[in-house]
């Protein structure tokens, strides 16, 4: 009797194209799981910041802590800065914390630098550790997040007047709002640009803002912006005073004067 050994040549390329052809059937299904998976991480780097936030208050009669970016003369810069210029007394005055540093005013209730850096964000090399505990003078550095608390304050596209949390009782006029992944129209870097935490379809890497030379390797920026009301068609997450967090998609989202896109249901 005779066996037949092996496959025949047709039969192999037959199993290869299947092969192929189920691979090109579930890696578009499997990128999506992904993202999915960081997205939710992401959610969950939000929800640790938050408690963080309700720690610092309950040892501190109810008040969140003073915005890292708040400057001496009352106004603010940016609400993604992890430090900024930290112990510069031209911007930061005689005050004592965090003077414009993000581990003075949180160190104690959040540790790992991680928390404020999006799974989503691209691959860097910046050593956030080192920037976070033991920043150099001057650093301005920022994180994946926007932060509200300690009054920040913005005009939105609809007229309402956004006021930042400064305690826990929710004082009237103030948003619930506390931390939000960055969604910004950037117009200053000579080109206009969108700094997002999340990756829309032709974002790319960024090390430093080549105007104000920032880091911010955390970010993805589209460099192609024609307009600060077309932001791009990504998700993102955002956490409030209750410490839940939610997701918000493109038509959920509103403008601040300053380029910065929140959830419309800030209040």
């Amino acid at each position: 009797m005779k066996f037949r050994k092996g496959f025949t040549l047709i039969e192999l390329l037959v199993v290869i194209s299947i092969i192929a052809l189920l691979v090109s059937i579930l890696m578009p299904a499997l990128s999506k799981a992904r993202e999915t998976a960081r997205m939710t991480v992401c959610a969950s780097n939000q929800r640790q910041l938050l408690l963080g936030v309700t720690e610092y208050s309950a040892d501190n009669d109810g008040k969140f802590p003073r915005h890292v970016a708040h400057r001496a003369d009352g106004s603010f810069s940016w609400p993604s800065y992890l430090n900024y210029y930290v112990d510069d007394t031209s911007r930061h005055g005689n005050l004592s914390t965090p003077r414009g540093s993000m581990f003075n005013a949180m160190g104690k209730y959040i540790e790992d630098v991680g928390v404020f850096l999006c799974p989503l964000g691209p691959p860097t090399n910046t050593n956030f550790e080192k920037i976070y505990k033991d920043p150099e003078p001057n650093d301005h550095t920022n994180a994946s997040y926007n932060s509200w608390w300690g009054g920040f304050p913005m005009t939105m596209a609809d007229g309402r007047k956004f006021i930042g949390p400064t305690s826990d009782t929710n004082k009237k006029g103030q948003a619930k709002l506390l931390i939000s992944d960055m969604l910004s129209f950037w117009p200053g870097s000579g080109n206009l640009q969108w700094w997002i935490s999340h990756r829309s379809k032709s974002a790319t890497k960024q090390e430093v803002d080549p105007v104000f030379g920032n880091n911010t390797s955390m970010f993805w920026v589209e460099t192609n912006a024609i307009s600060a009301n077309d932001p791009p068609d990504i998700k993102i997450n955002a956490g409030f005073v209750d410490c839940h967090v939610s997701r918000y998609g493109k038509d959920e989202i509103i403008a601040g004067n300053g380029g910065f896109y929140i959830p419309q249901e800030w209040k």
